[in-house]
């Protein structure tokens, strides 16, 4: 059995893949029971999906890979690349991208 594809079909398969591939997904992970990260560079108030999307927000000159939060006080704690370092919690759960 023979398959014919059309060029229409392949470019616009194509396209898909290349639309595909240009989204990052904002996955973060929570991690590390009983630590945060230390080096905080950034403090703002948001619940967790703000706190998610302000991480996402990534600038190329400093990208935030890591975050704790504090649900009781909607406390978002964002963390730069090269600042991660683990530390004891004090309330504070820890994610990373």
């Amino acid at each position: 059995m023979k398959v014919m594809t059309s060029p229409l079909a392949l470019l616009a398969f194509s396209g898909l893949l290349w639309i595909g591939s240009a989204f990052k997904p904002g996955v973060y992970w929570e991690v590390h029971p009983g630590l945060q990260y230390r080096g905080v560079s950034k403090e703002i108030s948001a619940d967790l999906e703000e706190c998610k999307a302000a991480c996402a927000r990534d600038e190329p000159s400093m990208p935030c890979l890591a975050f704790n939060f504090m649900e009781s006080s909607g406390t978002c704690q964002l963390v730069y690349e090269g600042r991660k370092r683990l530390v004891p919690t004090d309330g504070f759960e820890a994610f990373v991208k």
